[in-house]
Formats: structure tokens, sequence, C-alpha cells
């Protein structure tokens, strides 16, 4: 894989999800659209449960490069999502 270039890195070995999945979300919903998000983890399930999300969401799950002791995950910004409209609630005839 060619070099990606990011915009935060954060740190999350040692974590573990769902903590580790907050951390992530919380430091990605600060981002602007087209920055990247670098991650370094070492639990599994982290990133297993990202995946999951990413193909949910308008985020981009760039790439995953395995290391030693960790992996790297980099996501890239997307446009945000526009909130739904609320949902109304109407009382039935009875």
């Amino acid at each position: 894989m060619a070099a990606i270039s990011k915009n935060q890195i954060l740190d999350i070995r040692n974590y573990f999800s769902p903590l580790s999945v907050l951390k992530v979300r919380c430091l990605l919903n600060t981002l602007n659209e087209g920055q990247m998000l670098e991650v370094w983890s070492n639990d599994s399930e982290t990133k297993d449960v990202l995946e999951v999300i990413m193909r949910n969401s308008n985020d981009e799950l760039v790439g995953i490069i395995t290391q030693s002791e960790y992996e790297k995950i980099y996501i890239r910004r997307r446009k945000k999502r526009t909130p739904s409209a609320a949902v109304q609630y109407i009382e039935s005839d009875k």
C-alpha cells in the first residue's frame, strides 16, 4: 500500500471495544470532510466493529496496515449525514 497522509493520529492500543470504538467515533466527528484519521489499535474486535460501522456510514475505511504488534486503520471523513426528520407519533383511534 502506498503511503497514506493523515491529519490526526489516535493511539488506542490497550483500549478495547466498545471504549476504543467510542474514542474513534468522537475524534472522527471533529474532523472536516476529506480529513484522514490514523488509528493505532491492537484489539481485533475494534477493527472488526469499525469495519461494520464504516460500511454503514458516509465515512470511508481507506485501509488497514498490519504492524508486528498493532494495526494502523485509516479512515477518511466524508460529508456529514443530514439529520433525519423528527419522528411523528400519532395516536390511534380505538
